[in-house]
């Protein structure tokens, strides 16, 4: 039986509680043994709680660690874990907040299986996508675009800004469409007092990138009036011409994801080829919502079981050449930033 603690009670830590509990009902072998929170009022009635993180590895001594405190403690955490025996890390993303913490978050990981929640790759319409581009292919990537925003504005909790936002996308080109280190050309972006914790967080991102040849251009935004998460590709084959693939995700509600993929003709025409969906409705009813998190959770405990990565998962190398881009995007911003002001005195 895995003895999971979970570090963190928010609203991700509830996230992973539930899913836990799903997946235990489902008969896997997991317990949820404790949760830890530096805030007394965050931590369930039901669970053994700690506010003192040493003190719960030390007493509970888990072999399943689930990470998912603000992006701001993540370093600290990580650094504690080091002392333990080999554990499966379980993590909210990105690695760290400050670049210059990453060099000792690995060192302090690298014992341990570790796997990030990028949830996103547990839809299946990403899975339906892959399959089709198999099966259709080979491709040739010509274009890709990316929106990925949210409101952020007010949010009480900190925040390193929208490249916590970014990852996924960034993340999700590299899994479906194989840019996995794509060249930074330029990007601009605002800075703002969005959140009540500084007056100069990074709340939205333009950039312009390439794949190869073949052109990246992204958009990320914490003042965006609601979730809107899109990937849209141009693929060309020699055998079937131009198709357009879409990637919505979790629109209008979490788990609520569509891909359509559409052949375009030379003269501008287009014909839908394949339309899919998930529906959060079809899912039980106790994780509706989470149910991404439920497969991301499933897939890295049966890959410490067998002692694999498995395919579809961040591991500690993919965490970090992503915590690599996202800090070669932060380097290429500093020359074009705007200001903005939310709050007037």
């Amino acid at each position: 039986m895995e003895q999971v603690l979970i570090i963190g009670h928010g609203y991700a830590g509830r996230r992973f509680l539930t899913a836990l509990r799903y997946l235990r009902r489902e008969g896997l072998p997991v317990d949820v043994v404790g949760v830890v929170d530096i805030r007394p009022d965050h931590l369930p009635a039901d669970l053994p709680c700690y506010l003192d993180l040493d003190t719960a590895l030390r007493e509970l001594r888990p072999t399943v660690v689930c990470v998912t405190v603000n992006e701001a403690a993540h370093a600290e955490v990580f650094r504690a874990l080091g002392r333990l025996d080999r554990v499966l890390v379980l993590a909210e993303k990105p690695l760290v907040a400050d670049q210059r913490d990453e060099e000792s978050v690995v060192a302090s990981l690298r014992q341990h299986m570790f796997s990030m929640n990028l949830v996103e790759r547990f839809s299946p319409m990403v899975t339906r996508c892959r399959e089709w581009m198999r099966a259709e292919g080979p491709w040739t990537v010509t274009r890709t675009e990316a929106f990925w925003g949210k409101h952020r504005i007010g949010d009480a909790r900190p925040t390193m800004g929208v490249l916590s936002e970014l990852i996924h996308a960034l993340d999700l080109i590299g899994h479906v469409f194989g840019a996995d280190k794509p060249e930074i050309i330029r990007s601009s972006g605002v800075l703002s007092d969005l959140s009540p914790y500084a007056t100069d967080v990074l709340d939205s991102l333009d950039v312009i990138a390439l794949n190869g040849d073949a052109p990246m251009l992204l958009h990320t935004s914490f003042s965006w009036p609601a979730r809107m998460r899109l990937v849209t590709t141009l693929l060309w084959s020699e055998r079937s011409g131009i198709h357009r693939v879409e990637l919505e995700l979790d629109t209008p509600h979490w788990d609520c994801d569509r891909l359509e993929i559409k052949s375009i003709t030379p003269d501008g025409r287009w014909t839908t080829v394949l339309r899919d969906s998930t529906e959060v409705m079809a899912l039980p009813t106790e994780i509706r919502g989470v149910g991404k998190v439920v497969e991301f959770v499933r897939a890295s405990l049966y890959g410490w079981w067998e002692r694999s990565d498995g395919a579809d998962l961040v591991d500690l190398a993919a965490a970090a050449r992503l915590q690599d881009t996202l800090t070669r995007i932060g380097d290429s911003v500093e020359g074009g930033l705007l200001e903005a002001r939310y709050r007037r005195a």
